[in-house]
């Protein structure tokens, strides 16, 4: 197990360093946003948007499972397809790492804080098609 199950009558929040309101500045003017709550009752929910001007483009709703059971990183929308199921393979303070082999892409999903800087690193188990976000932290 990558987590151990919450003391009774305790809110555990392993992943508290994701917790925040993370954006980024593409540079043709774009801005994805994540806002990771708190965890509670074992999850830790997140939605992901992109906008560019003025309009809304990708929207997807994360979940992660840190209820005692090996965690899991689930993608409910990703815009609009199918939901991903990636299990946590490495947990690192201030770091996770998820993967799912017989997911098309991403096949691997990288969380990794430094100070106000999220980092976020998305691509094929091979390293192949990478793609990378660095979010800063801001007030919703």
């Amino acid at each position: 197990m990558l987590f151990a199950a919450p003391a009774l009558g305790q809110e555990a929040d392993p992943l508290g360093w994701l917790t925040g309101y993370w954006c980024t500045q593409g540079g043709d003017g774009s801005q994805t946003c994540e806002h990771w709550a708190p965890t509670r009752g074992g999850v830790k929910l997140a939605t992901a948007q992109t906008v560019r001007d003025g309009k809304s483009g990708f929207v997807e709703f994360l979940s992660i499972a840190v209820d005692g059971q090996p965690v899991a990183l689930e993608v409910l929308s990703p815009d609009g397809g199918p939901a991903g199921r990636f299990r946590a393979v490495r947990h690192a303070p201030q770091e996770v790492t998820f993967e799912n082999a017989a997911h098309d892409y991403p096949q691997r999903i990288h969380y990794w804080r430094e100070g106000d800087i999220l980092h976020a690193e998305i691509m094929k188990l091979d390293g192949s098609k990478p793609n990378r976000w660095d979010y800063r932290l801001r007030r919703p």
